[in-house]
């Protein structure tokens, strides 16, 4: 894990379905327990993106990226799955 790796202490970790739409309860909630934690919420720059218009100030978020090192095996693996299906 990115966070653990960097030597973040991580309180809780709190998940949403894929591609949620965050309600205005859901970001209260996230900032109340925060406050009560006395902690930083980060988030991927994906769902920070989703929180649209609300007050993200007290937020953070981090980029990720991917990096296929092997393409012609990845190729290969989809290839073979491909054709077992």
């Amino acid at each position: 894990d990115m966070l653990k790796n960097n030597n973040l202490k991580i309180i809780d970790d709190l998940e949403f379905p894929d591609h949620y739409q965050y309600l205005e309860k859901d970001f209260n909630q996230i900032i109340s327990y925060s406050k009560r934690y006395n902690s930083r919420i980060i988030t991927t720059e994906k769902d920070y993106l989703r929180l649209g218009s609300f007050d993200k100030t007290e937020i953070l978020f981090i980029r990720s990226s991917l990096k296929i090192l092997d393409e012609k095996n990845l190729k290969k693996i989809l290839m073979d799955l491909n054709e077992k299906n």
